[in-house]
């Protein structure tokens, strides 16, 4: 007894439409995480390249940070929606055929040693080689089987799901460049409790040491477990006058603005004077401020920067780089703590100005909104441009119909009537 091809290519359908809307909606998540933080993107990307060897690369971690998640938001909106998949599916074979070995060497051959981290994202090479292996197979399936799937859009409009899409991620990255991530998912977000990032090892300063680069490191390297799991570098703060100050600033009953320069080398001074006047207003009005820094406090490259700073005179005080480079993405950035938890961040393009307590100013309230609801929030919002593209898809469509019914519906009377005069000159 033959088998029935038709239940063989349903069967094809099915599981080529699973594959690509299971991929499509893990390349849509993981691309959009990244255009959200393309900061420490642009981190990983650095970090990747060092692990590789090509850290002539490097200068460029940030175009390519953006232009990877776009390409990965926009892989995943068409392969979930089916657009254009000969191309989809090949664009992305070719995608996983070289990040899948990169990541093998990456994870096995030159681990990464960077700790740049994004909530959501894999924190294992070596989970991370794992899944693009799966991704990868899967991708392959999708490309052989693609004239089984079926595209949500009609031909005539498909071709530019992929360019809104990344035309989409785009903005979003350099919104959150150039002011803040739109929807922060590094660990130390508003909301963020300091003190679970804290270690009960006091730092001396006998362990601290410092490289060419005046950039702080320790003999110690303490690590902490964060509230998601993650293993990460403990925060340490040291000043030179006062030693191991981390839980005089993370227990501290009341307000404290910490203005983080992950390296004052690379600090940006266009808000110097905003800068300066915020800490004018914290002094005046009893409030902590501190810049915390990965820059020797009392070296060359400090003293520089206080000048260029118009003779910035708040305390600086250090911190491993590691730390500070998920902390806030910007360089410099304003943090304000309230009782050891983070309530506001600001970006050196974006810097508030205080009038009156803090206790009655709107700028130092609580973020409350949750950062995946905002993530999926946004993603909605997308969502909905595409439901509008597809309602304009579909009504042309609906015109077309309309007007080809009517066609046929004027054409109908006049093929009758000559019929009937056909008849009646036969009958003749």
């Amino acid at each position: 007894m033959q088998k029935d091809p038709t239940a063989n290519s349903k069967l094809k359908i099915a599981i080529v439409t699973l594959c690509r809307v299971l991929l499509g909606i893990t390349f849509v998540v993981f691309g959009f995480i990244r255009a959200c933080n393309p900061v420490i993107g642009a981190g990983m990307v650095n970090d990747y390249l060092e692990a590789a060897g090509l850290t002539f690369f490097q200068p460029l971690s940030t175009l390519l940070a953006m232009s990877f998640a776009a390409a990965e938001f926009a892989i995943g909106i068409c392969s979930l929606l089916g657009t254009n998949i000969r191309k989809t599916s090949l664009y992305t074979v070719l995608l996983l055929g070289f990040l899948t070995p990169f990541s093998f060497y990456t994870a096995f051959v030159s681990p990464v040693t960077g700790n740049h981290q994004i909530a959501g994202l894999p924190t294992s090479d070596r989970m991370s080689f794992w899944l693009y292996v799966v991704w990868l197979t899967t991708a392959i399936l999708i490309f052989i089987w693609r004239e089984y799937s079926k595209s949500v859009f009609s031909n005539r409009i498909e071709w530019a799901i992929g360019p809104i899409s990344l035309a989409f991620s785009i903005c979003v990255s350099i919104t959150s460049y150039v002011r803040l991530p739109m929807v922060d998912l590094s660990p130390y977000h508003p909301g963020t409790d300091l003190r679970t990032f804290t270690s009960d090892h006091k730092l001396t300063g006998e362990e601290v040491l410092w490289d060419d680069n005046e950039l702080f490191s320790t003999t110690h390297d303490c690590r902490i477990t964060t509230p998601e799991g993650i293993e990460a570098p403990a925060l340490q703060i040291y000043s030179r006058g006062e030693g191991d100050i981390t839980k005089e600033i993370a227990y501290y009953k009341g307000y404290t603005f910490l203005l983080v320069a992950e390296d004052l080398r690379e600090a940006s001074t266009s808000a110097r004077h905003q800068i300066n006047d915020i800490y004018d207003y914290a002094r005046d009005n009893n409030y902590r401020f501190y810049c915390l820094t990965a820059t020797k406090a009392d070296g060359n490259i400090a003293e520089e920067y206080c000048v260029e700073s118009g003779g910035a005179e708040y305390p600086i005080v250090n911190a491993d780089r590691r730390v500070l480079s998920n902390m806030i993405q910007s360089n410099p950035g304003l943090i304000l703590v309230k009782d050891g938890t983070i309530y506001r961040m600001w970006s050196h393009y974006g810097m508030p100005t205080f009038e009156g307590k803090l206790e009655e100013n709107e700028e130092a309230t609580l973020q409350t909104q949750s950062v995946w609801k905002k993530f999926f929030s946004l993603l909605g919002d997308f969502a909905i441009i595409l439901g509008i593209i597809l309602a304009l898809d579909k009504l042309v469509d609906l015109i077309k119909w309309g007007w080809n019914r009517m066609k046929s519906a004027k054409a109908q009377p006049a093929t009758t009537v000559e019929a009937v005069q056909e008849g009646g000159s036969a009958e003749n």
